[in-house]
């Protein structure tokens, strides 16, 4: 990644035209010109000037950002502002906390990964629907609790089958954070499918993809991330799989001869069976599958005979990781959009890509009183067939 200085020219190439508004999630809930890309680049523009000078406020005004990318793919420029946006937060918090806490994200996730094993333990989550009313009382809490309760439901367990001795393909499977520390669901489902396949899954101890570092502006951690992945990725392989949008789009962004290799689960499970479900589903494509929307929207309508497609199937949730920690009230604006839309297709089970989208769904579902099965698409395949 350069440096901001060198994206100066990008900078002074916005036009201005302020086309970005029109596909803004945020700005269309807070109407405020600086969380647009137009703003964002006004803003850092003056900092190169010195106008300006890092300061909490700008870091507030570059962290209301979904990294949707959905400003990239409209911008007339071509300007990649989600690029650039990452910069100028590395650059912040080089400039403002130059202190490294490299392992302080798998402290987190081991910790929620301790509390998710205890809480399964415990077998709370029988009771929890014979008092659901009661612990709605508690207002923003009390649907806290009931997104937890639901994002710790194993929806599909490991199974183990005979297959043959000579593989077909070969995959190696890149296991995201969410099912590594909080849910194996997904994982269980994505090794089920593939053996019944008969695919030779290869799994290795790979690292988080670096995304969520790279968006918050830790830029030699996500350095650090890609070259440890990326020597794992080496291996001779057919396809490389994911269970989740985020890491495929960071392995593709990797940049690297392997990249060409990897592929959606669903994409490559449609490549090797027929896909015949007749329950009325409908989908929402991640951020992170933009660029596979076409591809996806056409598998869907191929492969499902019931499929409703909700309005703005491809807008963002309104979670993206840190950002719905960051702004609560804003994410569940955005989630509630979502929510609504999603009622109006009157279907009883909604599908995505990625276990992020999953929660971001969940709850504006859970605040709307509009409780649904959310789940994986490969966690979907496997349990209908």
């Amino acid at each position: 990644m350069k440096s901001l200085k060198e994206y100066e020219k990008e900078l002074k190439t916005c036009s201005k035209c302020g086309l970005c508004q029109s596909v803004c999630p945020i700005y269309k809930e807070e109407g405020i010109e600086t969380v647009v890309s137009r703003g964002k680049f006004n803003l850092l523009l003056g900092l190169l000037k010195k106008d300006l000078k890092y300061s909490s406020n700008l870091d507030k005004m570059l962290s209301m950002c979904l990294n949707c990318k959905a400003c990239d793919d409209f911008c007339p420029s071509s300007i990649k502002a989600s690029e650039i946006i990452s910069c100028a937060k590395s650059e912040y918090k080089k400039f403002c906390f130059p202190f490294k806490f490299d392992s302080f994200f798998k402290v987190r996730m081991l910790t929620l990964s301790l509390i998710f094993k205890l809480y399964r333990l415990s077998n709370i989550s029988y009771l929890v629907p014979k008092v659901k009313k009661f612990i709605k009382c508690f207002g923003f809490l009390g649907e806290m609790f009931l997104l937890f309760d639901k994002i710790s439901k194993i929806n599909v367990k490991r199974k183990k089958f005979k297959t043959q001795k000579t593989k077909e393909l070969s995959v190696i499977y890149f296991e995201g954070c969410f099912t590594k520390y909080l849910n194996p669901s997904v994982k269980n489902a994505l090794l089920n499918r593939l053996e019944k396949n008969n695919v030779k899954i290869i799994q290795k101890n790979f690292e988080c993809c670096g995304l969520s570092a790279l968006y918050s502006g830790k830029k030699d951690l996500y350095n650090k991330l890609k070259e440890k992945n990326s020597k794992l990725l080496e291996e001779n392989c057919d396809y490389i799989v994911c269970d989740c949008a985020t890491c495929l789009s960071a392995l593709k962004e990797y940049n690297k001869p392997f990249s060409s290799k990897v592929i959606d689960i669903f994409e490559l499970i449609a490549k090797l069976e027929k896909i015949n479900i007749e329950k009325p589903i409908t989908y929402h494509l991640p951020c992170h599958l933009r660029e596979e929307k076409e591809k996806i929207s056409q598998l869907l309508k191929n492969k499902f005979k019931k499929y409703k497609e909700m309005k703005d199937f491809d807008v963002c949730c309104g979670f993206s990781g840190e950002f719905s920690i960051k702004f609560p009230k804003l994410s569940q604006k955005i989630s509630n959009k979502k929510a609504q839309n999603i009622q109006n297709t009157n279907c009883e089970t909604i599908l995505t890509s990625c276990p992020g989208c999953v929660i971001g769904i969940q709850k504006g579902l859970i605040n709307q009183n509009y409780e649904k099965n959310v789940l994986n698409m490969i966690e979907f395949l496997e349990i209908s067939s």
